[in-house]
């Protein structure tokens, strides 16, 4: 979650990007600065100071197309009939986060791609890397080992278009890149060359990974992605056309940010919501959204089950926020993490985030547990009771503030599922630093505990852990968003025996934000998820460092520098910057990650960079693009 004031950083950062990508307009034409125009036409209402307007911060969470449509033919058609269209375009794409500048068209293949194989044992499954969330791939599929990671280049980098964030992890399969992006494209990208072998569009941002099956008389392998309208998209992997498509959001607000999770033959997708921001508005009745997991048929795209987490929708009550609006509740909250598969026992894990309204649910900031056929809830574990939050919290007026005001710390890392042989441990990592291993066969009793970092907004652990076979990694940011957090900070990597929480070491990280700080925010902070492979782990930060630790010292072998402008595949200047949300993907020789996150302040971008070990390409298949 954001503060108001990190929001309006993104936007003054927002704000210079477009000023920057208007400048080379024409000599007789003066540049369009947005930041003008929005004081000029926007801060009256939408600051917070008109009760039924909804707050600036909202805007980032719904897009520039619908912010241009409001204003071109919608209800806010009159009080934009005084701006040009051209003002108007640099406006929306101002206050939704998004470079408006057009971008040149991508790098298409030449040649058709090859028929794919129906396995690959070398890809990484979905945002987990398996069933059991470990993020782990066995050093034979990755071809990275100790003695040779110091070895890797930069291969290629893509461009999003318009874009200023890039968190779909990719998935790769058979040489070929998956992956979404900002603007709801999907592409399927040569892994030899960068180029791009189709384009689907979902219509709406792709914030999750991809995942990858097989449907009963569908000759080429399926690909499965939600987007931020929560609609379910399945798609031909070879040609990217559409095979179905289904809503699943049972709220306005409804959304999917965590990946969803394929399993014989179901799609397990969790529900989100933007309701948090929307709470804002000082008019909204607030709040009803229940959160949850919805399981869906992977052949026909039909609704199997559906559970929430809490279990009675909210009514409206009799009492009135300060500016008249019914409050409602209960609410539940939001699911925001890849679903754990505990094919065992028959059920799926998710962590929860915070609650919406007062009180807070017992279910919020708690480790779930549905049963995989038919969704009935068979346990919950609540880490944290008490956390209510929502962004009104951070008005002047605070008008839908739930009394706890948080102190929002969900869990939206996934949990994984690990064995040593003799039992199960489910390993959970918090927003408040905390990491717990639960007993999968007593209802999530705690086994043990261990407070590895202060906590905050973006975490303590905030996006997902990893795990080998004697050590549990877990990524610290500990970053200072605002100043309610206080007290000794451990960003960095630490490593911990699975079986008991005691450390093995920790190595911290160091802040790269020279020519980087202070707008936007820059620090060392470890948000984004991590990945490892035999004896290596690799983790990005939010000053944009892609580092490579050994796994059993945490020595620093290898790092690299996302930030700044690097060359794309098609010719023009992609932009790397904070490195969040999603993890390094480990592929045959390759190492592939996303840089730039525009949305809380940090740094902006749109980079997918693809590094590789020499020679370059031999690894995976590719063609001829001259």
């Amino acid at each position: 979650m954001r503060s108001v004031t990190a929001i309006v950083a993104h936007c003054k950062v927002g704000a210079a990007l477009l000023f920057c990508a208007l400048s080379g307009q024409a000599a007789t034409e003066a540049p369009i600065d947005p930041m003008a125009l929005y004081q000029a036409h926007c801060a009256a209402c939408h600051d917070g100071k008109v009760p039924r307007a909804p707050h600036m911060i909202t805007f980032s969470t719904i897009g520039s197309a619908a912010v241009l449509t409001a204003m071109n033919e919608g209800v806010m058609r009159s009080q934009a009939s005084a701006l040009s269209a051209t003002e108007r375009e640099v406006l929306a794409g101002f206050l939704a986060g998004e470079a408006m500048a057009p971008p040149k068209p991508i790098m298409a293949c030449t040649q058709p791609m090859a028929p794919l194989a129906r396995d690959d044992e070398s890809a990484m499954q979905g945002w987990g890397g398996d069933a059991r969330n470990r993020r782990h791939a066995a050093a034979s599929s990755t071809g990275l080992t100790r003695d040779n990671v110091e070895q890797l280049a930069l291969k290629w980098v893509f461009a999003y278009p318009s874009a200023l964030r890039a968190r779909s992890q990719p998935l790769v399969h058979d040489g070929v890149v998956f992956v979404g992006s900002q603007s709801g494209d999907i592409y399927a990208l040569d892994l030899a060359t960068g180029c791009a072998h189709w384009t689907y569009s979902a219509g709406a941002e792709v914030r999750s990974s991809l995942s990858l099956g097989h449907i009963s008389g569908q000759p080429n392998p399926v690909l499965y992605m939600g987007d931020f309208s929560a609609t379910v998209h399945a798609v031909d992997a070879l040609d990217g056309s559409l095979v179905w498509r289904t809503a699943v959001g049972d709220h306005p607000d409804a959304t999917i940010t965590g990946s969803p999770k394929l399993h014989d033959g179901t799609l397990y997708v969790p529900m989100s919501s933007s309701e948090w921001a929307t709470a804002a508005d000082p008019g909204y009745a607030c709040c009803t959204f229940q959160g949850g997991v919805v399981a869906v048929d992977a052949v026909s795209g039909e609704l199997r089950w559906r559970n929430h987490v809490i279990d009675e929708p909210a009514v409206e009550t009799s009492e009135k926020n300060p500016f008249g609006a019914l409050r409602k509740g209960p609410a539940g909250a939001p699911v925001w993490n890849s679903p754990t598969i505990d094919a065992d026992r028959g059920v799926l894990y998710v962590g929860t985030g915070e609650g919406y309204t007062s009180p807070a649910a017992n279910t919020s900031d708690a480790v779930l547990a549905f049963s995989l056929e038919t969704g009935e809830r068979q346990w919950a574990k609540q880490l944290l009771g008490g956390d209510a939050w929502n962004m009104a919290c951070f008005i002047g007026e605070a008008a839908n503030c739930p009394e706890e005001d948080g102190p929002d710390l969900d869990i939206g890392a996934s949990t994984i599922l690990w064995s040593d042989g003799d039992r199960d441990y489910l390993l959970v990592g918090q927003k408040s630093g905390d990491v717990y291993a639960l007993d999968p066969d007593k209802n999530g009793a705690v086994l043990w505990r261990n407070k590895v970092g202060r906590g905050g907004f973006l975490g303590g652990v905030h996006w997902g852990m990893s795990a080998d076979d004697a050590s549990l990694f877990v990524p610290i940011a500990d970053t200072t968003v605002t100043g309610r957090f206080t007290g000794v900070v451990s960003p960095g990597i630490h490593a911990l025996d699975p079986t008991s929480g005691e450390r093995q070491w920790y190595t911290p990280s160091t802040a790269d934000c020279e020519g980087k700080a202070p707008i936007p925010v820059c620090d060392q902070g470890m948000s984004a998820a991590i990945t490892s492979t035999d004896g290596l782990v690799f983790a990005g930060s939010l000053d944009g460092n892609l580092n490579v630790y050994d796994s059993v010292s945490g020595e620093v072998i290898w790092s690299f520098d996302t930030f700044g402008e690097f060359e794309s595949v098609s010719g023009d200047m992609a932009l790397g910057g904070s490195i969040e949300s999603d993890g390094p993907v480990l592929y045959q020789g390759h190492v592939l990650i996303n840089s730039g996150y525009q949305f809380g302040s940090r740094m902006p971008g749109n980079a997918l960079m693809v590094f590789s070990l020499p020679p370059v390409g031999s690894l995976a298949k590719g063609q001829n693009n001259e």
